[in-house]
């Protein structure tokens, strides 16, 4: 039987049996860990599957990576062995990205609550409907766990803006002066605007449906893989050409996942309060895939000045001189493979060839406004597109695709 539960003595004698004799016990808790007599297993993915109504932890459990865990965390470390993650029974709570599998989501039941993405009005009903000739988003209440891990975030946030040119470089990030200064200008006057306000955790946010009747951005990002994908989003759109997309009957729940949506649903709540001439919703756009023949809508979060502005969320911001607080391999996978290809497809969609990244730390508040030009990840992706039209069978389901909506054929 897996281990789960134990005094400290017992986990480092655990750890000896199974990982390594040689450890550092590393902790920013003002606790004598000798006394402890009840300490809780956190399983990371490095530990595999996670035993029924055991508590598993997402995301890096470190503030500085094998030096300093993050808070309300022991860990036994060994340089050649994974980690022993552990926490005191009465912290657990406060860790947002600790969850039992059960934990992590919430059900969703009838009648649904859902907001029109046109007119924002909101509404209850049995099955997702239409409003303003477009589908409705489905959304969910906002978790205890996350409402109260926000209340501190906000209480602790400094919301401050950090200048494009003082962050490490990533792929696609413009040196250029002038568009510097336009992304430094753009970042003051929303720190400014942010300033004035009285925030406060949303109620509600929109839960994702991998589910569609129709092609998205977002879907042209990989060719397959879980819950999405082109080929997914194929199977699922044709099979809704004539049907009202099912609503999800769980959501997220007290995790990362969860403080990401809410996080989107905060911004769009600021945008929406403050008085800017700048500032304003992102506006529609149409892609053009012309490699696969068909064109594909979406919607950039933000528009500073004309200039569309897509916002996305970290564990910290990579600046100058800092200690990286999060894996930098992971943290580079999501610049490459999240950011840069919906960054790609809104700029060319708008005939630009850069426009602008928002992204905020979740662990501070800290933000920057970075101007990128993913012209060179637009390359990439059009080459993979043109391999992707060597499969047969999904180039078959994307003509019935297009056979049912001409108006995305190109």
């Amino acid at each position: 039987m897996t281990l789960i539960e134990a005094s400290f003595t017992e986990w480092g004698e655990w750890f000896s049996e199974n990982r390594s004799a040689n450890y550092s016990v590393m902790t920013t808790l003002d606790i004598n860990l000798e006394s402890a007599s009840r300490l809780i297993r956190l399983f990371t993915a490095q530990d595999g599957k996670v035993p029924k109504k055991a508590i598993r932890i997402t995301g890096t459990i470190w503030a500085t990576k094998n030096v300093k865990p993050k808070d309300n965390l022991v860990v036994l470390y060994s340089k050649d062995s994974p980690p022993l993650v552990l926490c005191p029974p009465d912290k657990i709570s406060l860790i947002p990205q600790a969850a039992t599998i059960s934990q992590s989501t919430q059900k969703l039941n009838s009648p649904y609550h859902w907001r029109c993405l046109v007119c924002s009005t909101t509404g209850q009903s049995e099955t997702l409907e239409r409003h303003c000739g477009v589908n409705v988003r489905q959304l969910s209440h906002v978790s205890k766990k996350t409402k109260l891990w926000f209340e501190k975030f906000l209480d602790q946030a400094t919301f401050s803006f950090i200048p494009p040119n003082e962050l490490k470089q990533m792929p696609g990030m413009i040196q250029d002066r002038e568009k510097i200064e336009f992304a430094i200008q753009a970042g003051n006057e929303l720190q400014e605007l942010i300033s004035d306000l009285d925030l406060s955790c949303p109620t509600t946010f929109e839960v994702y449906n991998p589910r569609t009747n129709h092609i998205r951005v977002s879907d042209l990002k990989k060719k397959e893989g879980r819950g999405k994908g082109l080929r997914g989003a194929l199977n699922s759109a044709i099979k809704y050409v004539d049907e009202l997309v099912p609503p999800m009957k769980t959501a997220p729940k007290g995790g990362p996942i969860e403080i990401g949506h809410v996080f989107d649903e905060l911004f769009a709540n600021i945008t929406n309060s403050i008085s800017s001439n700048s500032w304003n919703k992102g506006e529609k756009v149409k892609f053009d895939c012309t490699e696969l023949g068909l064109s594909v809508t979406g919607t950039p979060d933000l528009d500073y000045n004309g200039i569309p502005v897509e916002m996305k969320t970290a564990n910290s911001l990579l600046v100058k001189g800092e200690e990286p607080s999060g894996n930098m391999n992971t943290y580079k996978s999501k610049w490459k493979n999240n950011y840069l290809p919906q960054l790609a497809m809104y700029s060319d969609a708008r005939g630009m060839e850069w426009m602008l990244l928002l992204l905020i730390a979740k662990q501070s508040g800290r933000f920057s406004v970075i101007p990128v030009n993913p012209k060179a990840k637009l390359a990439g992706l059009r080459k993979e597109w043109k391999k992707w039209t060597k499969d047969k069978r999904m180039m078959d389901k994307l003509e019935q695709y297009l056979e049912a909506n001409p108006s995305f054929r190109i």
